[in-house]
């Protein structure tokens, strides 16, 4: 996020070439976004079989709500 400010805020870039930079930052940002998401559903994955392999299954055990 901070690359797309720093483009936006730059006054003596050009039209052309701040829209060039602004691409390449959206790439940027998506390519962490997926990445995290990939990331995240491995950390799940081992997690959850980290668990079963312990006994613990997951869908009998009680959900805890918050009341607040």
């Amino acid at each position: 996020m901070r690359s797309v400010v720093e483009v936006q805020l730059d006054p003596e870039m050009s039209p052309r070439e701040r829209m060039r930079l602004l691409r390449k930052a959206l790439a940027e940002v998506e390519y962490w976004q997926e990445s995290n998401r990939r990331a995240d559903l491995s950390h799940g994955k081992r997690r959850r079989r980290e668990l079963r392999r312990l006994g613990i299954k997951l869908s009998r055990l009680r959900e805890c709500f918050n009341v607040f």
